[in-house]
């Protein structure tokens, strides 16, 4: 990483927390047209981004509250690339990153994720043991819009599909 600071291709953000890098536009495009479809590439991105959104998800939940919301921020452009990727490639995966995203997005009013959820909905396969977590999202937006009617059928459809021993827990989207 220090060579590649040094040689301006990736700029170093040091702050009070830990130091977070970031590509340049220009070497950004660059390295994705590099990439062309390198499926297994994208694959990677989406996975690593739904896992970090996921443990900033988890602080959330405690006393570091603030810092789970503040590395969502700082990641919001490469989320909305691996929820891009995902939903087309693997919508199990969208389903994780949308259900990692749903408290961050209701406490700070951005509706985005929800949007992926009713996008997601036609996709996912209701089969899948994410669905659920999609289900919960669209009625956590429901509900955030005044629909409680909608908001109460869909939060049921989810409890009804959730797998009870597979983590993350469905109660815990509900909002």
């Amino acid at each position: 990483m220090c060579r590649l600071v040094d040689r301006s291709l990736v700029i170093a953000e040091v702050s009070t927390g830990p130091t977070r890098y970031r590509m340049l536009e220009t070497v950004r495009r660059h390295a994705a047209a590099s990439a062309g479809n390198d499926e297994a590439l994208r694959l990677r991105h989406a996975t690593w981004f739904t896992e970090a959104a996921e443990e900033a998800d988890a602080l959330l939940r405690t006393v570091a509250e603030r810092e789970g919301h503040e590395t969502i921020e700082a990641r919001v452009d490469e989320l909305r690339a691996a929820h891009r990727w995902a939903r087309s490639h693997a919508p199990s995966l969208a389903a994780r990153l949308t259900a990692a995203l749903q408290l961050h997005a209701h406490s700070r009013l951005w509706p985005e994720p929800a949007d992926w959820a009713f996008e997601l909905a036609s996709i996912i396969d209701e089969e899948d043991p994410l669905a659920s977590h999609v289900w919960a999202a669209m009625a956590n937006a429901a509900a955030h819009t005044g629909r409680f009617e909608e908001g109460t059928s869909l939060a049921e459809r989810a409890l009804r599909s959730a797998d009870p021993e597979a983590p993350p827990r469905i109660e815990h989207q509900l909002l």
